[in-house]
């Protein structure tokens, strides 16, 4: 099992190393680097002012829980509270509203001026779809809408408006608080691809996200974000470079909250234990060795399995 541990972890080291050269492009919050598109994004000019981040996949921007009312106005539906929302696996370039972030490596961003422009347009459900396509996200391929939103759910249960409809098993307060009056930033990370085996997770993609959140919230403003998906590789032990380089994040930023899925991938069939007898070694080691040629990796020395 040794071989295996050392092949998935090659493969982490190489995306945690690709991160970090990306991480050198990026502009820290408040430094001197900042590109100016960073700053006319900025979503809160008082410090103080909280904004829920949230890295995930599919996100319905213009759905109604993720929207607001100005001073003097009773029509809530035509203002938004995603102040970015970064399509990180987009091409780069738009078509239609998007923005080439000249302040990120990849993809493509909404900002709120043309979320709100958007939702002008929304007069009905399938208006709000329409416009889906137009824009050519959250659809598949074919222009199709994604039958599962799940960066939607974990968006809306985080800071989504109390619709007034509560259930018994509803993960939403059924007033308004502090979550629901919050800025919102989401950005979607793309999914490995099926040469992505390793299970290292998509570490270069997060490490951006956390600096894209923290570099459109305006200095002093309390920063909450949930990342939802990890690395099912590696020890899972602080060391990894991904944990140590969210640890010096957190210690720059103290006003930084994150918090992380778990066990969501319990289900899944990408993990296996049971007992070695004499005679099985070779047949388990065979195993590990396939496995990691599988993913890529090269092979190191070779290791015992015992029993």
């Amino acid at each position: 099992m040794a071989d295996l541990g050392r092949a998935l972890g090659q493969a982490e080291t190489a995306s945690l190393m690709l991160a970090l050269a990306l991480a050198l492009v990026l502009p820290v919050p408040g430094g001197t680097g900042a590109a100016p598109a960073a700053r006319a994004a900025a979503v809160a000019t008082s410090p103080g002012r909280l904004v829920i981040g949230v890295t995930d996949s599919g996100c319905a921007f213009l759905n109604a829980v993720f929207r607001r009312g100005r001073a003097g106005e009773s029509n809530i539906a035509r203002h938004t509270r995603l102040h970015s929302l970064w399509q990180q696996g987009a091409p780069l370039g738009p078509p239609g509203p998007w923005q080439v972030p000249a302040d990120l490596a990849c993809g493509r961003e909404l900002l709120a001026t043309e979320i709100d422009a958007l939702l002008a347009q929304v007069a009905t459900p399938l208006d709000e779809a329409a416009l889906y396509r137009q824009v050519g996200y959250p659809v598949d391929r074919q222009g199709q809408l994604l039958p599962v939103l799940r960066g939607t759910h974990v968006l809306d249960i985080a800071a989504g408006l109390a619709m007034g409809l509560p259930t018994s098993v509803s993960a939403k307060p059924q007033a308004v608080d502090a979550a629901s009056r919050a800025a919102l930033i989401f950005v979607d990370v793309p999914s490995p691809g099926p040469d992505g085996s390793t299970g290292a997770g998509a570490d270069a993609y997060l490490l951006d996200a956390l600096h894209c959140i923290l570099a459109r919230a305006a200095p002093g403003a309390r920063v909450v974000v949930n990342i939802s998906m990890g690395s099912l590789a590696g020890p899972h032990n602080g060391g990894s470079l991904i944990e140590m380089a969210i640890d010096d994040l957190l210690v720059q930023h103290p006003e930084l909250t994150l918090t992380l899925a778990a066990g969501t991938g319990a289900e899944e069939p990408w993990h296996a234990r049971g007992h070695t007898g004499p005679g099985l070694n070779g047949a388990v080691r065979g195993a590990c060795l396939a496995a990691a040629r599988h993913a890529g990796a090269p092979i190191g020395p070779a290791a015992a399995v015992h029993p």
